[in-house]
């Protein structure tokens, strides 16, 4: 069986001090053995919707001017090229909740960036994975806290539920990389 995790920086490890654990799916990797070979196809700008990328490319959007979609980066090509069966989607959200939108605290009146547009671009990352990477099982993994202001609003209040509606409406497994962090001072380590 192959496993393939695709996700932004905590899936990448970008920024990872020598000697810190390694990435999640390495230790995945680890965990399973002989019984899959799991592959790490992180990026560590990935966002999941077209707004943040779209300014990213249009030099818009202050500090994320590497942010792409996920499945438009050469990481999702090499996924693509591996054959998982098996594609564990994130944790996406933090470089989302970066990006110009962050500042709003009620994101129904913000006509760019809300719950509508967050779940219609990680529905299109999971049609990518069953129909474009042919993966014939998803994982979505739950967004990581980050305690640093918006950010951390972001995650907890648009991105923690739009991934559990979507997978709830869709009928995919979560994993739980939301509450091990949650209170954390720092959240994970980068």
């Amino acid at each position: 069986m192959k496993v393939a995790c695709c996700g932004e920086h905590t899936t990448h490890s970008a920024g990872w001090k020598e000697g810190s654990p390694p990435e999640y799916p390495a230790r995945l990797g680890a965990l399973l053995g002989d019984a899959a070979e799991v592959g790490n196809f992180g990026f560590a700008t990935a966002v999941v919707t077209n707004i943040v990328s779209d300014l990213a490319k249009a030099g818009k959007d202050g500090k994320q001017g590497k942010a792409r979609v996920y499945s438009e980066t050469a990481e999702a090509a090499a996924c693509v090229a591996f054959r998982p069966d098996v594609i564990v989607l994130g944790p996406f959200g933090k470089h989302d909740a970066l990006g110009p939108f962050s500042t709003h605290n009620n994101y129904d009146d913000d006509p760019l960036f809300g719950p509508k547009e967050y779940t219609a671009g990680l529905r299109a990352l999971v049609r990518w994975a069953t129909e474009t990477a042919g993966a014939k099982r998803v994982i979505l993994a739950l967004p990581i806290p980050y305690p640093h202001g918006s950010t951390e609003r972001t995650t907890s209040t648009l991105v923690l539920p739009c991934t559990v509606d979507l997978a709830a409406e869709l009928g995919l497994q979560t994993v739980d990389t939301h509450t091990p962090f949650a209170g954390t001072l720092h959240g994970p380590p980068v």
